[in-house]
């Protein structure tokens, strides 16, 4: 049974890719994709912590009655002998299906591969949903308040 039983679908789904964060990046603007002018973000030790922070995000959008989805980069997407941008290509791809049909797609796990993922930005830009890159090392706060920075969390009515 859905312990959700109300769910909003007016809301716009986006991906939200769940990176290991670079020392001095910040995260991405959503619209175009670069870093907004923002203090550096610390990165984690080792990229640890991508399923947690994403299942807590995700529990966290639900709450607030959002459709959400994470997709894992090890859950069974790739074949065996993909490279690294075939990875991110064919999860961006299944992420942008989702997001243009109002889900918020959290992934996580997926090695970045950079001109890969450029593609997976440029693609989603190109079909009006929404793609934002965020380090994985932050709290659940911090990530929510990237999403709304970016106009991407629940509004208030």
């Amino acid at each position: 049974m859905n312990q959700h039983a109300t769910v909003c679908t007016c809301l716009p789904g986006a991906t939200l890719w769940l990176a290991p964060p670079t020392a001095g990046t910040a995260p991405a603007d959503a619209a175009t994709g670069t870093a907004p002018a923002a203090g550096p973000v610390a990165p984690d030790a080792a990229g640890a912590g991508h399923a947690a922070g994403a299942a807590a995000l995700a529990e966290r959008l639900r709450g607030e009655h959002r459709r959400v989805e994470v997709l894992e980069g090890t859950a069974g997407l790739g074949s065996p002998g993909d490279t690294a941008a075939a990875a991110v290509l064919r999860t961006g791809l299944v992420a942008e299906i989702l997001a243009r049909n109002g889900i918020a797609v959290l992934v996580t796990g997926v090695a970045p591969d950079e001109c890969a993922l450029a593609s997976v930005r440029e693609r989603h830009r190109e079909g009006g949903v929404p793609f934002l890159t965020l380090p994985s090392g932050g709290s659940t706060d911090e990530l929510y308040a990237a999403l709304v920075a970016n106009g991407l969390g629940v509004q208030a009515s």
